[in-house]
């Protein structure tokens, strides 16, 4: 299989510390093994004022390919100029202070247009040829871009973590690539001159629970099933009807949970706004009578309850029941999500239904981006031009594929509309427990 060499943008989703920058560049090579001698024969270090400070490629006796944020600089984030201080390469060691040859570099160019994040390369011209051994000899350049999800190595020596030492010895990891309508989708910048690639190993994140951030206001009638739940007379989040008697929900919806134990809220004080846009006025109040938690619900796992009714509800235009799911929606389909949560990060609630698209992603995909995902959940991708999503209050709701319910609120991770994706509970997974513990 013929090696290759592109400019990656790599998305090295390590939890709230570790989130693409757009402001700021760091050289980091987490998770990584020593390289052996001679493993990477097409490796060099570039060297300035004794130092190194990027990676690069030989591709030819006389030329390296490296990155064109690693030969210019900006007085104002937007201009960039070529750095004419002195340049040198080593090359053939996998050592960063010592062995193999250091040449100087006789020129090098950027690629037009390059504008901090595209275009981002270069090719550096040496004083004098390289002589190849096994040690140093060049790489081919791809002709395609590697298939989606291909393990794809990456090599350096940045920091070992986020603000941690460098090492002395070249570092490798494997990494996978994703198509460019994924990588556009995480990542504004992305066009077609970038290649995305996911940690494949186990990394730190957080949650938060569960709003629809950018929506749209609903009209009336629009999504007839979807309640309010109410604590105590206040939303605390959405559901969707099944039945006149059955309302579906996340279980964290319906649970305290202090120190690690989970306790169930007291019915009397829960019930449903069902026929209103409005959270607060309009269509009828009906209270809980019980609910069922998924068997062994706790922390991000089985995140969804039914809820039964202390009477049923009477159909109308603007309340009606959701038919569940058979199967999920296709990769990057557009899926409909709404609810009452706020409006962005620590913003106000909406007064009135808010509705909004997202884009769904296939089980293997959203596995990669974040470790916790299991079979039971589905993950919907946020518009990274526009950032759109759940956000707090927005737990239990709907989401809605070709008029059927395929997912329920779960939780998101980061602010609300970060690039990551936000969970649902996977209807296709629970289907048959919610109809066991239904009257459907």
């Amino acid at each position: 299989m013929k090696s290759f060499i592109a400019t990656v943008l790599t998305l090295l989703v390590l939890g709230e510390e570790a989130k693409v920058c757009e402001s700021e560049r760091h050289q980091r090579m987490v998770l990584s093994t020593n390289a052996s001698p001679g493993q990477f024969p097409y490796m060099v270090s570039l060297i300035r004022d004794k130092r190194h400070f990027c990676g690069g490629s030989i591709i030819s006796a006389n030329y390296v390919v490296t990155a064109a944020h690693c030969l210019t600089d900006s007085f104002d984030g937007r201009s960039y100029f070529v750095d004419t201080s002195p340049l040198f390469i080593r090359a053939g060691s996998v050592h960063l202070w010592g062995g193999g040859i250091i040449i100087a570099a006789a020129e090098h160019k950027i690629f037009p247009h390059y504008d901090g994040f595209r275009n981002d390369i270069a090719v550096v011209r040496l004083a004098q040829s390289l002589n190849f051994t096994d040690h140093i000899r060049p790489i081919s350049l791809a002709e395609s871009f590697p298939p989606h999800l291909s393990n794809v190595l990456v090599a350096g020596w940045g920091s070992l973590y986020e603000n941690g030492p460098i090492p002395d010895i070249l570092q490798y990891t494997s990494m996978s690539s994703v198509s460019h309508n994924v990588c556009k989708r995480v990542f504004k910048y992305a066009n077609k001159s970038l290649l995305c690639l996911l940690n494949q190993k186990d990394f730190p994140n957080g949650g938060c629970f569960g709003d629809s951030v950018q929506g749209r206001n609903a009209s009336l009638g629009q999504f007839p099933y979807i309640i309010s739940l109410r604590y105590r007379n206040t939303h605390i989040c959405g559901g969707s009807i099944i039945s006149a008697n059955y309302v579906v929900t996340a279980a964290h919806c319906v649970t305290n949970e202090v120190d690690d134990e989970v306790f169930d809220m007291e019915t009397r004080h829960l019930s449903i706004r069902a026929g209103s846009i409005r959270p607060r006025t309009g269509g009828v109040i009906v209270q809980v009578a019980e609910f069922t938690k998924y068997p062994g619900y706790h922390g991000f796992l089985g995140d969804i309850a039914v809820v039964r009714l202390a009477e049923p509800l009477n159909f109308t235009n603007h309340i009606s029941a959701i038919n569940l799911t058979e199967s999920d929606p296709p990769d990057f389909a557009n899926v409909l999500i709404a609810g009452w949560g706020r409006l962005f990060e620590n913003g106000p609630r909406p007064r009135i239904l808010k509705y909004t698209p997202m884009a769904s992603l296939s089980h293997d995909l959203c596995s990669m981006l974040n470790p916790r995902i299991d079979e039971s959940l589905l993950c919907m991708m946020t518009n990274p031009v526009n950032p759109n999503g759940i956000c707090n209050g927005d737990s239990g709701g709907p989401a809605v594929y070709n008029g059927r319910l395929v997912g329920v609120a779960n939780y998101i991770r980061g602010d609300c509309g970060a690039s990551h994706p936000d969970v649902f509970a996977r209807i296709a997974h629970y289907a048959d427990w919610i109809r066991e513990n239904s009257d459907l």
